[in-house]
């Protein structure tokens, strides 16, 4: 057996999307590449959503059959690897496959990260070869990229003289590990703060300065500071549409008349969505760094100070989901859940989120105070994403304690992962939210259309039917409990941290309860008139 064979270690996967989704999250908690292997035919629509994911998210990732998802990957030679002309000459096939895995894991890393194709024909992955195995990367070791030094100036006079400024933050400031420039630059401008919901951690949301995310389901405190900002730093952000309220005027954004500086290592993301003022194409990192050495060069204009005025926002908040947030009715609402699991969970625990309530709500609602502590489907909110999820994560950062949120719906679209978890003896916590239904389809069914068609779990005589998931973890090989009391709550979840073995918590949750929406989401104007 081959020293490279030796050095591998495979984590075998009963479900072909789980797998995907596990071996996805370890560059996520860590900042790196993932790869995945595919067959041909099978399952090309799974894949094209997993690398459509990938492109929207922004994680790099190397895999084959191009033909399948040519929208979402990036190739890395543009063919198949065949007998082809490569640097003016014909190379056999084996030779163009030792050369075409390196430069793929440069492609992948470079700029914007993103998937990239590797087409393997079967003969080629059956040839032989005496040449050596070449598994490093050749890929240089090169500074980060710094934007353009006019441009940083000018964005630091913007700044300098804004009344109103905030920070705008996406998942781009993780990806560059932007992060301690990023609170040097906002703790000496003395610049608010606010997330996307990929943004999440970025910004450690108990500093003063923090609002946390924005948009449809963002704080309130937030929305109110973005939407009254003259100059807005945008870092890393695409301007997507539920962290922009739809990019309604008025409701998250007021652009125009505020101003735009936009700093992205994606060229095509400058100006895509909102007129910017100052456009730089740059690492984030490199360039908050030069950004803030000519910040210091110019002191802000005379203005009110942000964190007194950002203080207040946040009680105010924090007075508005305090009644959810201490529910004492059963079933247990879910804003009740998520402020105990942010109080009981350690400051560095990675929260991995599936959809509905246990994403946006809680994006909203649990305090992200470290990097990556915070994943989720954020580009296609892909239900089913948090049970393997949260097993890369935890592949990733191995002394991080991982907590993954689902609610019953997503967890049997893919329960086949958690056998994974029990093969492995990874200890992930899972926290089931089950409310018996689609909850968010199901609230979008009764305020618009006065039904809940096909959002129910129920027998035929319309009791509420879901299989006993504390068996079903049992069964499984892992440890379950269920808990239907809110005063039970902090035991039970001290208890399931405490475990240390894969562990499902099945927690009875309401799912007639709307998330608090503070901006706007213009799915209400198309059912509105969709049901006129």
């Amino acid at each position: 057996m081959s020293p490279t064979r030796n050095s591998i270690r495979v984590f075998p996967s009963r479900a072909d999307g789980s797998a995907r989704r596990r071996r996805l999250l370890p560059c996520v908690a860590q900042a790196r590449r993932s790869q995945c292997t595919s067959v041909a035919g099978p399952h090309e629509r799974p894949y094209w959503r997993r690398h459509r994911r990938r492109r929207l998210d922004t994680v790099a990732g190397i895999r084959g059959q191009h033909a399948v998802v040519p929208p979402c990957t990036r190739a890395a030679s543009g063919h198949p690897i065949s007998r082809r002309r490569i640097a003016g000459r014909y190379l056999p096939a084996i030779l163009q496959a030792r050369v075409a895995l390196p430069r793929a894991l440069n492609v992948a890393q470079t700029g914007r990260p993103g998937a990239v194709l590797i087409d393997v024909p079967m003969d080629v992955f059956s040839a032989k070869t005496s040449s050596p195995v070449v598994t490093v990367a050749r890929r240089p070791e090169y500074g980060r990229c710094v934007g353009p030094h006019d441009g940083i100036a000018e964005a630091a006079e913007v700044l300098a003289t804004a009344t109103k400024p905030i920070i705008f933050v996406g998942n781009g400031v993780l990806l560059s590990e932007a992060t301690e420039e990023l609170r040097e630059l906002a703790e000496l401008a003395d610049v608010p703060v606010a997330t996307t919901l990929m943004g999440k951690g970025a910004f450690p949301e108990d500093h003063p300065l923090a609002l946390g995310m924005s948009g449809i389901w963002g704080t309130r405190a937030a929305n109110e500071t973005t939407r009254e900002s003259d100059v807005v730093l945008a870092i890393g952000t695409g301007f997507g549409e539920a962290d922009c309220s739809s990019w309604k005027p008025g409701i998250t954004f007021n652009i125009p008349p505020a101003r735009v500086i936009q700093i992205d290592i994606d060229p095509q993301e400058i100006g895509k969505i909102y007129p910017v003022a100052v456009g730089i194409v740059g690492d984030a990192k490199a360039t908050l760094r030069e950004l803030t050495v000519q910040l210091n060069k110019r002191p802000p204009s005379a203005r009110a100070a942000a964190a007194g005025r950002v203080a207040q926002r946040k009680r105010d908040w924090a007075k508005e989901v305090a009644d959810t947030q201490t529910d004492e009715g059963k079933p247990i609402h879910p804003a009740r859940l998520l402020k105990q699991l942010s109080e009981a969970a350690p400051q560095d625990a990675i929260f991995v989120t599936d959809v509905g309530w246990n994403k946006n709500g809680a994006g909203q609602q649990i305090l992200s105070r470290t990097p990556r502590s915070f994943i989720t489907s954020g580009g296609l909110a892909t239900m089913g994403f948090s049970p393997a999820a949260a097993i890369g994560a935890k592949l990733g950062a191995p002394d991080r304690m991982v907590i993954g949120l689902v609610g019953d719906g997503g967890l049997l679209s893919v329960v086949g992962a958690l056998t994974t978890a029990v093969e492995l003896g990874i200890p992930v916590v899972w926290v089931l939210f089950n409310n018996f239904c689609f909850a968010t389809i199901r609230s979008v069914g009764t305020t618009y259309f006065k039904n809940t068609y096909g959002t129910e779990f129920t027998t035929p005589d319309g009791a509420p039917y879901n299989p006993d998931f504390v068996q079903l973890a049992q069964s499984f090989g892992m440890q379950g409990a269920r808990v239907e009391e809110p005063g039970e709550l902090e035991a039970a979840l001290k208890k399931a941290f405490a475990a240390n073995v894969p562990y499902l918590l099945e927690v009875r949750t309401r799912g007639d309860v709307p998330m608090p929406r503070t901006g706007y989401w213009d799915i209400a104007d198309f059912l509105v008139t969709g049901n006129d």
